[in-house]
């Protein structure tokens, strides 16, 4: 079926050839170059209605207007000319199909590529952490996310991943916390080691006042009690300033004389048995 489309395609592109008149090409030239010229100032014009909006969705605001446009206008320069667009319109549909079920995985990319332009819970310049990869947006396209690693190395995420998989935005918000966690000996003061921290965390500059930096029991075992503490910093100064607290919370913890508990385990072995595999071995 899709070659008598194709055939009759051809047949009745030899006859417009010979056939077309002249005002009838004057006219569709006419309409074309118009077409173009009102295709490119609406776009234009759609670029500046969304001028606050990110520069990726306004990028592809004015690719969907533009060629929407040139689509209509092709169609009627076609028309124009006696060009009898129904077998096309056949053979477009019949090539939509085919090509449908051979891209799914890009009709699932471009659909999920429009809820996140959309969503907006990530735009460009934003720094992210998704599928264990963490990186800076470089750009929001509709088929894929791109990432600069923070390493320098350009990583291509598809949108039906950022859909689908937990994304953690790192610079959403202008402050973040950074955690410290100490396994330490159980019989650590906990009243001390909170209060040396505190006065630490005053003594760092780039630490804010508020909110307070939050000190918080996470676990208890017989060798280690692991508490987190955590000071709040400007996002744009986060892991300088954490870099530094974290070398300055090892030196004061030195100065205390406070050591990083070490994981035990204790084996037990019966006496009996133990003998009896040492004589075996001998």
């Amino acid at each position: 079926m899709l070659k008598d489309l194709w055939n009759g395609l051809l047949a009745q592109l030899r006859g417009w050839i010979t056939n077309v008149p002249l005002d009838q090409v004057v006219r569709a030239s006419i309409i074309l170059v118009v077409g173009w010229i009102l295709s490119t100032l609406a776009s234009r014009a759609v670029v500046r209605l969304l001028a606050t909006r990110p520069l990726p969705h306004r990028v592809i605001a004015r690719r969907f207007v533009f060629f929407g446009l040139m689509g209509l206008v092709v169609a009627t320069v076609l028309h124009q000319i006696g060009f009898n667009l129904g077998p096309l319109f056949g053979a477009a549909g019949i090539l939509t199909v085919a090509v449908g079920f051979a891209s799914q995985t890009s009709a699932s990319n471009l659909i999920s590529g429009l809820f996140l332009l959309t969503e907006q819970a990530v735009e460009v310049g934003d720094a992210i952490t998704v599928a264990g990869i963490s990186g800076e947006v470089t750009s929001i396209d509709l088929l894929s996310t791109k990432l600069r690693t923070f390493d320098n190395t350009l990583v291509r995420i598809p949108n039906e991943t950022m859909i689908k998989t937990e994304v953690v935005v790192l610079t959403k918000f202008p402050i973040r916390r950074a955690d410290i966690d100490l396994p330490i000996s159980p019989d650590v003061d906990l009243t001390l080691l909170e209060r040396e921290l505190r006065q630490l965390a005053r003594e760092e500059k780039e630490i804010l006042d508020e909110p307070e930096p939050v000190f918080v029991l996470l676990g208890y075992t017989e060798s280690a009690i692991t508490v987190r503490f955590g000071g709040w910093a400007e996002q744009k100064r986060f892991i300088a300033v954490r870099t530094r607290f974290t070398q300055a919370v090892q030196r004061r913890l030195r100065e205390l004389g406070i050591g990083l508990a070490v994981p035990r385990r204790r084996i037990e072995a019966d006496d009996e048995q133990t003998e009896q595999r040492a004589l075996e071995l001998d």
